[in-house]
């Protein structure tokens, strides 16, 4: 039976993932009550995040829509 190895990321590559900051980040994979995926600790003051697990979580976000650059085409 084989194995599948899962890629760990680093902060840097979450925040372009996510297009979350450093602290949204902290505050959102601490958090029991938040969907946000957990980090992993890699070793002491270091943390990772599954990119599969953050791709799934992304992928299900709702969009947002900048709503100052939406323009209505008349039906």
């Amino acid at each position: 039976m084989e194995t599948k190895s899962r890629e760990v990321i680093r902060m840097g590559r979450v925040k372009k993932e996510t297009g979350l900051s450093q602290s949204t980040i902290h505050r959102r994979a601490f958090d029991p009550d938040d969907e946000f995926p957990a980090a992993i600790y890699l070793s002491p003051g270091c943390k990772g995040w599954y990119l599969d697990e953050l791709i799934a979580w992304r992928d299900g976000c709702p969009r947002s829509v900048d709503k100052a650059n939406v323009t209505l085409e008349a039906a």
